[in-house]
């Protein structure tokens, strides 16, 4: 993938526009375990975080914009989310992006991504 095609696809995921969320995409398994995309065993770990994974590494994807589905469901109570899981968030996706090449020549990309996901 080139390098624009990456920039956008992350200005996309910082502008909303790409759904941060596993449960509503489609993902071929080799794909996942070429690149040793997995969830963590921890299951505090924010699904995004896998998502981002995917939008890095994937040569194509198709994204859908239109609702195909509807979910319903009832919030009990909202609660803050948890600052101890967004840093851990924050650390496992750093590093993921120390081993890309474009991240570590990027530092301003890498540091609005990190910026992104502690303020949540």
């Amino acid at each position: 993938m080139n390098e624009q095609n990456l920039i956008l696809r992350l200005q996309g995921f910082l502008d909303g526009i790409f759904y941060p969320n596993a449960f509503n995409k489609l993902i071929r398994r080799e794909f996942l375990l070429d690149n040793d995309i997995k969830f963590s065993p921890d299951t505090s770990e924010p699904q995004w975080i896998f998502c981002l994974k995917c939008l890095c590494l994937a040569e194509k994807y198709i994204r859908i914009p239109q609702v195909l589905y509807i979910q319903l469901q009832k919030k009990i109570f909202e609660m803050e989310p948890d600052l101890v899981r967004k840093i851990e968030s924050a650390e496992e996706l750093e590093k993921f992006m120390a081993r890309m090449k474009f991240f570590n020549d990027k530092i301003q990309i890498r540091k609005a991504i990190l910026s992104h996901v502690l303020k949540g």
